[in-house]
C-alpha cells in the first residue's frame, strides 16, 4: 500500500531557509499529518522513503508524538507501526478550557484499540503533553482525581 503524503512537503532547499525552531515544528507537523492521512499506520522505513527527512529526525518526532499521545505505536514482530490518535477525534467532541495561562483540550478519540478520552495541554497551538484514558473508565478517572486532591 502506498503511503499518502501532503502535497506541500518542502524540499531541503526551502526548509534550510527556516530557523531551526521553525524547521523542527514543520517536520513534526508533516509527520503528524502523514499519520493522520494513513489510518492503516506507517513504519519509520515507509516514512523515510516518502519524506525528505532523515531516519533519526523521523524517529525523534515519532517519539515526541507518541509521548504527547498524539500518536501510538503497535509492535508486530520486529516491525513498529505508528498510528494517529488525532485522526480519530470524534466530531463535535472537542472541548477547550483555559485555566490561568494554560489551555487544555479534551476530545473523544476512536482508534483500533477502542474509544478513549484524549486530554492535551496546548501551548502556542501545539500539544505540550497529553494523556489517553479509556472512555469506559473516564468517570472513574475523574473520581480518582477528586479523591487525590482531597488528600
Amino acid at each position: 500500500m502506498k503511503v499518502k503524503v501532503p502535497d506541500d512537503v518542502k524540499k531541503w532547499e526551502e526548509r534550510r531557509k527556516m530557523s531551526p525552531y521553525e524547521r523542527e515544528r514543520y517536520t513534526r507537523d508533516i509527520i503528524k499529518r502523514v499519520l493522520e492521512m494513513n489510518p492503516d499506520g506507517v513504519t519509520v522505513s515507509e516514512l523515510e522513503k516518502v519524506l525528505p527527512f532523515g531516519r533519526k529526525a523521523i524517529e525523534k518526532h515519532l517519539l515526541a508524538l507518541t509521548t504527547a499521545n498524539e500518536a501510538y505505536a503497535e509492535v508486530r514482530g520486529a516491525t513498529v507501526i505508528y498510528y494517529s490518535n488525532t485522526a480519530g477525534i470524534v466530531k463535535n467532541t472537542r472541548k477547550v478550557v483555559e485555566l490561568g495561562e494554560h489551555k487544555y483540550e479534551l476530545s473523544v478519540v476512536r482508534n483500533k484499540r477502542g474509544e478513549f478520552v484524549l486530554v492535551r495541554q496546548i501551548e502556542e497551538d501545539e500539544t505540550a503533553g497529553g494523556i489517553v484514558i479509556p472512555k469506559s473508565e473516564f468517570e472513574r478517572f475523574v473520581e480518582f482525581l477528586k479523591l487525590a486532591m482531597e488528600s
